[in-house]
């Protein structure tokens, strides 16, 4: 790095190891088009896009290579559903996690995963997706 001010690019896992053929993460959503095998990024600052608003040019970009899981703004099953049908393989769901485990332990954590799991069933009915494999775009409003 030259410029002291200059913001150096984030490290990835082939430069950290170029023999690396593990699968590699994805993030820095914040930016699509810098999506890449970075270990950090994501959406740091408040003014910057929703996960949900990001994920089809995020799905764009990696085009296979990798899942795309979602992190970031899943609270109902609806959530899990719209990022399903925008490509995400999976979703995280650290911060209901959390609340669960705050409010009743191992129990609130498994209360919070039915209720999850219960939510997205609802809303897969409601569409009329009898499987993850019918779920497409067209279920997003």
């Amino acid at each position: 790095m030259k410029n002291p001010t200059e913001i150096p690019e984030e490290p990835t896992l082939s430069s950290m190891s170029p023999a690396n053929t593990l699968p590699r993460e994805t993030t820095g959503w914040a930016r699509p088009a810098k999506v890449k095998d970075t270990l950090s990024g994501g959406r740091c600052l408040d003014t910057l896009p929703a996960t949900i608003s990001v994920l089809p040019q995020v799905v764009e970009r990696v085009a296979g290579r990798v899942p795309v899981l979602v992190d970031g703004g899943v609270r109902r099953g609806t959530d899990v559903l719209k990022a399903v049908a925008l490509g995400a393989k999976a979703v995280l769901i650290g911060r209901p996690y959390l609340y669960g485990l705050a409010a009743g332990g191992a129990a609130g954590v498994s209360k919070v995963v039915e209720v999850l799991r219960k939510e997205f069933t609802m809303a897969m009915a409601l569409t009329g997706r009898k499987s993850l494999a019918e779920i497409d775009r067209s279920v997003v409003w």
